[in-house]
């Protein structure tokens, strides 16, 4: 079902992988239990849309999107700000 509430969040993916102005971080892994620096997580918005790429080749700057979601634990916003900042 189509939900129009959904695709206005399209833009704001785009701007996750655009804008340069906005902070990165390190993707966590949970099967390796470390960070992972092929995984870019973006925080987009002010009320906590986040955007998760995994990096497929760093050379050509390709990359899959992974997932995005709305936050709805600020636990959750104090981990990604914790992590450490993106630097692949």
């Amino acid at each position: 079902m189509f939900s129009e509430e959904r695709a206005w969040r399209i833009l704001w993916i785009k701007k996750a992988l655009q804008d340069n102005s906005l902070t990165y971080y390190a993707g966590w892994d949970s099967s390796k239990k470390r960070y992972d620096h092929t995984r870019r997580v973006t925080l987009v918005t002010p009320d906590g849309y986040v955007v998760v790429i995994r990096i497929t080749n760093n050379e050509t700057k390709h990359a899959s999107f992974v997932t995005a979601y709305l936050i709805d634990d600020p636990k959750v916003e104090k981990k990604i700000k914790a992590s450490p900042i993106w630097n692949l």
